[in-house]
């Protein structure tokens, strides 16, 4: 009776043992530079993120084929993700952990990765980079999330995001602004 119950003690404090930290964090490095992992909380294992080249897309209104109207017209340019949705689900937590590899880590993380939320739209996932008419132009001022960076390892990084919400999301990388690492939050 008391082995069973010690073993039973002994499971139950390994299954409640989560990552909420990251001196909780144990797991190695990716192996090569530029790969993205989730950092499961419950096992502490890397589950790595979908990886996709972004086309770019460009769209105008009607009014641009009318003379005098198209002059003031606009045209919006998107970065386009096949796909609704990632294949990478992450179950929505107070905090999120992931591990970027990188060549060298002794820079800035803030200043080398960027997080945002992308749009949903039919079958696709977006986000908008440029619009313009012939009076301006506009650089879209995305919405980057704020994380907290620290090195990790020879030459990574661990990044903690607080209360994502529900949607899609990608990581890009200074070196490749035009390949996505994207996940998806769940309820």
């Amino acid at each position: 009776k008391k082995i069973a119950l010690l073993l039973f003690a002994l499971n139950l404090s390994i299954s409640n043992a989560q990552i909420n930290t990251v001196s909780d964090i144990k797991i190695t490095e990716p192996e090569f530079s530029d790969n993205i992992v989730f950092v499961d909380k419950i096992d502490g294992s890397g589950i790595q993120l979908e990886k996709q080249t972004v086309s770019l897309s460009s769209k105008f209104n009607a009014g641009s084929l009318i003379p005098v109207v198209g002059i003031l017209s606009k045209r919006k340019y998107k970065n386009i993700i096949k796909g609704n949705s990632s294949p990478v689900k992450i179950h929505k937590n107070a905090k999120t952990f992931f591990i970027v590899k990188v060549s060298d880590n002794s820079t800035d993380p803030t200043s080398r990765i960027n997080v945002f939320k992308l749009k949903v739209i039919k079958d696709t996932r977006t986000l908008e980079t440029l619009s313009s008419n012939i009076l301006e132009t506009k650089l879209n001022d995305f919405d980057y999330l704020k994380f907290m960076g620290k090195k990790y390892g020879e030459s990574s990084y661990i990044i903690e995001i607080d209360d994502l919400e529900v949607g899609e999301y990608a990581i890009t990388l200074e070196n490749r602004r035009d390949l996505f690492n994207m996940f998806s939050i769940t309820e």
